[in-house]
């Protein structure tokens, strides 16, 4: 399991970059940090903000993936780029683009592996 002491330093002018090592279950810790985010930080993701009642289609993680690329062509500063497992990449999925309002066309969404599943499943 992931340890604080697996992170590797390195500075980066463009990005901030926060290592969360695994304390639970696999995307716990990111999924509270951009809930925290999204609570704290409005004023960085509002220039990027759309409708937040636009309707996102439900994906089945067990049966589907999820797979959104960003239109990077849309103005703003803001991106996100999100890969892991299904069901956490679908929550944050949700944080963002539901709750927080970020323009979908802003987020790169990759739930390429499921917890429990063996590929081909």
């Amino acid at each position: 399991m992931p340890e604080a002491a697996d992170a590797l330093g390195g500075d980066n002018p463009h990005a901030e970059l926060s290592w969360l090592p695994r304390s639970g279950e696999h995307g716990s810790a990111l999924v509270s940090a951009v809930s925290q985010f999204c609570r704290t930080d409005r004023a960085f993701i509002a220039a990027d903000t759309h409708d937040p009642d636009t309707l996102l289609p439900d994906i089945d993680v067990d049966s589907a993936l999820l797979w959104e690329l960003p239109d990077l062509a849309s103005s703003g500063d803001f991106y996100a780029w999100i890969a892991g497992e299904a069901s956490m990449v679908k929550t944050l999925r949700r944080l963002l683009v539901r709750d927080a309002g970020v323009d979908r066309r802003r987020v790169a969404f990759m739930g390429y592996w499921r917890a429990g599943k063996a590929e081909g499943s």
